[in-house]
């Protein structure tokens, strides 16, 4: 009978396994869509990245050939449109703008997502791109949520901007998982699945749970900071946004918008929101007249 039970208990262990694994598949599998125009005079572009996935991008020139430029990176489930505000403002303020889509999202390579592992390669081929057709210009990035991750952690390190607004960053994947897991199974069930979650990463990306870690990749990120975070959001709570910001620069100071959740603090585009972005790029990337 003991054996019996035994055999029956590592049989469930493995259907548990798997069933996890194929929710997960699922969450993490490509969400292609149509894009829309982003501004009248947009360019748009297909990027190769060194691993040989087509990236999407849209672009609008600035008030120079070298004006300072921003790149936009969007969250997870997202696409480059949820940039077009963010295009007419910053554009408006004589900043080069650009927006691509994830790989596996919007009209970019379907692949797996990876909560920027693989996003990274993406941000980075964008950012090379972007300082070459600006002849070397200052760059600032917007990260949101995975675009934030993106634009930190990955083999080739933090991207090389100037300055960046980081909005819902998560600050490392087992925290990310494990906020989730526990806003819908409450805090004993969230434990107890995170880890079959966040493993994962050992199988789909070939690296530790560890490595998914913007909270130490932005140790080594040299340039301003400005970090965002809603005041109520559950899967990235205002502390942990006090943490990353004081991993890049502990004498910074981290925005927390009152009453938002995770999603409003992605989205949020006020006017508030670009008077303190818009300025806080104007102060580290000093666009002058033509």
């Amino acid at each position: 009978m003991m054996r019996k039970f035994l055999i029956a208990l590592v049989l469930f262990f493995f259907i548990f396994l798997g069933l996890i694994y194929a929710a997960s598949s699922r969450v993490n599998q490509a969400t292609p869509f149509a894009v829309r125009d982003m501004a009248p005079n947009e360019e748009i572009i297909t990027l190769k990245t060194s691993d040989g996935y087509n990236i999407k991008a849209s672009y609008v020139a600035g008030a120079c050939d070298n004006s300072p430029a921003i790149l936009f990176l969007h969250g997870n489930g997202a696409r480059r449109d949820r940039f077009i505000t963010h295009f007419r403002e910053f554009n408006r303020a004589s900043y080069a703008v650009m927006a691509i889509d994830f790989r596996g999202h919007g009209e970019s390579d379907d692949a797996e997502k990876s909560y920027g592992i693989y996003e990274s390669i993406d941000a980075h081929t964008a950012f090379g791109w972007l300082k070459d057709r600006q002849d070397d210009a200052k760059i600032g990035v917007v990260g949101v949520s995975l675009g934030g991750a993106a634009a930190l952690i990955g083999e080739a390190g933090p991207l090389r901007a100037d300055a960046m607004v980081l909005q819902a960053v998560f600050p490392d994947i087992r925290r990310a998982i494990g906020n989730r897991t526990k806003s819908l199974f409450g805090s004993v069930g969230g434990a107890m699945l995170e880890p079959f979650l966040s493993y994962q990463s050992i199988i789909r990306y070939g690296v530790w749970p560890s490595d998914i870690s913007p909270v130490d990749a932005a140790k080594r990120y040299k340039g301003a900071s400005l970090v965002i975070g809603g005041g109520n959001d559950q899967y990235t709570p205002a502390g942990e946004t006090y943490e990353l910001q004081n991993a890049i620069n502990v004498s910074g100071k981290a925005w927390i918008l009152d009453g938002y959740g995770h999603r409003g603090a992605s989205g949020v585009r006020t006017d508030e929101y670009f008077d303190r972005t818009i300025g806080f790029f104007d102060q580290h990337l000093t666009p002058e007249p033509c």
